[in-house]
């Protein structure tokens, strides 16, 4: 996965500590809705037991069997470790190495990027606004929130991204849960990579993938200026482009 260094959108003065909450729980959550809709929802599998999964590292096997109970416990382990990534590295997670290859890019323009995370990407702005509206009068923020759909978690990123003092015109908190600014500032650096880009151009290889200019030389997986993915798509593309590059191999020999 891709980690970026990440801070605040709030003024410079703020700790270090409320930095580092904001990129863990908003790390963890946009993993948490990206692995529950992905190998949950997307698979007609109960969500559930995505998140039992993580509580196998504490309870073995029987994790499967633990019910809602080992979810929960699946849960907080992922919130935990995501809030141990930032602390050591930053924003990371499945998410965010979707959008990295932007990111990397408005970051060596720019200087920064703006990553807004939507806290109810189930509800449009309008959807959501008019649940907020039908608040009673005199309620609290968090008590309109929470009956919005928003949980705990979701709340303090809120105030954390946004400020402590919400506001209260249902339109304007509705478009602020859905727009939470996240201010990337760096990558990490290449000793932290797990897959890369940059390389030699294709257009600097023939189809056997020889280079152009330096005949019987060939450049094949990561050696090629390409956004390589993570995970076994990465391995299959390395192994399929060295694999091709063999084969042009043994045919110039005369051996293909």
């Amino acid at each position: 996965m891709t980690s970026i260094v990440s801070e605040t959108s709030r003024p410079v003065g703020r700790s270090r500590l409320g930095a580092v909450v904001l990129a863990g729980l908003a790390g963890g959550l946009v993993d948490f809705v990206y692995a529950s809709v992905v190998f949950g929802l997307a698979k007609g599998k109960p969500i559930y037991k995505v998140w039992q999964g993580p509580a196998s590292g504490w309870l073995g096997k029987q994790a499967a069997d633990g019910g809602y109970a080992s979810a929960a416990l699946g849960v907080a382990t992922h919130f935990g470790i995501a809030l141990c990534m930032a602390a050591a590295y930053g924003l990371e997670g499945g998410a965010v190495y979707a959008v990295s290859a932007a990111l990397r890019d408005a970051i060596a323009d720019e200087g920064r990027a703006t990553l807004l995370l939507d806290l109810r990407p189930d509800l449009s702005a309008e959807a959501l606004a008019r649940r907020l509206a039908k608040a009673p009068a005199g309620q609290s923020t968090a008590n309109i929130l929470r009956k919005a759909g928003l949980s705990p978690l979701e709340i303090g990123l809120l105030r954390e991204g946004h400020g402590l003092d919400l506001a209260a015109d249902p339109a304007t908190m509705a478009a602020r849960i859905k727009t939470l600014p996240i201010v990337l500032t760096a990558p990490q650096p290449l000793d932290r990579a797990i897959s890369t880009a940059g390389g030699v151009a294709l257009s600097a290889v023939d189809d056997g993938l020889m280079l152009k200019a330096l005949p019987g030389v060939y450049a094949a997986g990561e050696m090629l200026d390409w956004e390589a993915p993570t995970g076994g798509y990465l391995l299959q593309a390395c192994f399929a482009t060295g694999a091709a590059a063999a084969r042009t191999v043994l045919a110039r020999a005369g051996r293909g």
